[in-house]
């Protein structure tokens, strides 16, 4: 018997006995045989092409802070000076100016964007829970698609909201018991931000799921999924956070800028192909046969 063949077996009879790494199998057959990757590359576009506008928005609500603020204005331009002398006026006034053309801008960008991550998002879980992507007629597809990106972008800040709270309350009561010197208060702060952040994924991820398919499945199953991919995206982003800075500080030494953008692009490609991964977690089942037309299922052996 060869060595492949033996390890073969052995690995069936610990997807045997353990229900939960044959999940995770099942899930991985769904997610090839489904082409997830080639879904994760489409969405990767769309999150990678709405920076972008973000960024023209930002500059656009900075321009607004500016123009109701001047005392701010003339502590910006002093900054500038110091850069950037004899051009801080002129790059200040023409973020003034320019702040209702750039800001409308910027919206119509991430309308575009934001429609084409929703509409591709929305395509791959449903392709991996095996429904038509393309029910529905266009018109009712988009003005769903407007009120899930309204709604995901009211989750996201709920999200940022619990974390920023959390994490400023417990160093504000670690700050007040004066217990900062203690040994362990350091683990346990890292512990509840964790945890904070956590609960704010399950916020993102309870919309997605839940939403965002329209399709009914149990409520039980989903929040299972949701569960899952929280705490699996937690995890990614504390080892993630490591390696693409990294893939950034090696990226940009040998590529200047453009490094940036192959961190930023392999850190969107990692966390869309988690979601799409996620979602054919969260309806496949241990030891149970994979839903057509996928075809990937294969009975693990029973354990010896």
């Amino acid at each position: 018997m060869s060595l492949k063949t033996r390890a073969s077996e052995t690995f069936a009879r610990i997807r045997g006995r353990a229900g939960w790494l044959d999940h995770v199998v099942r899930a991985g057959q769904r997610y090839g045989a489904d082409m997830g990757s080639q879904l994760a590359a489409a969405i990767t576009y769309f999150s990678f092409l709405s920076l972008f506008p973000l960024l023209l928005l930002t500059v656009s609500v900075l321009g607004f802070v500016l123009a109701g603020h001047p005392d701010l204005a003339a502590r910006v331009i002093k900054g500038i000076s110091d850069t950037l002398p004899g051009q801080s006026k002129q790059i200040v006034d023409g973020l003034i100016n320019s702040r209702r053309t750039v800001g409308l801008i910027a919206l119509l960008g991430l309308l575009y964007s934001g429609l084409g991550w929703v509409a591709n998002l929305r395509t791959a879980i449903r392709t991996v829970w095996h429904h038509s992507a393309s029910a529905g007629n266009i018109i009712t597809s988009k003005l769903h698609d407007v009120v899930i990106l309204l709604g995901l972008g009211l989750a996201l800040a709920i999200s940022v909201g619990i974390s920023g709270v959390g994490s400023a309350a417990t160093s504000w009561v670690i700050r007040v018991l004066h217990v900062g010197s203690i040994t362990g208060v350091g683990v346990l702060t890292r512990i509840i931000t964790i945890g904070i952040g956590m609960v704010a994924n399950v916020v993102i991820f309870l919309w997605l799921f839940a939403r965002l398919p329209r399709v009914q499945t149990p409520w039980r199953r989903v929040f299972k999924g949701v569960v899952f991919a929280a705490v699996g995206f937690e995890i990614l982003k504390l080892g993630g956070a490591y390696y693409i800075a990294r893939v950034t500080r090696s990226a940009t030494a040998a590529y200047g800028t453009l490094g940036v953008v192959i961190g930023a692009l392999v850190w969107i490609n990692l966390v869309c192909r988690f979601v799409i991964f996620s979602a054919a977690w969260t309806v496949t089942a241990p030891y149970d046969d994979d839903v057509a037309p996928s075809g990937t299922a294969d009975l693990a052996p029973p354990a010896n």
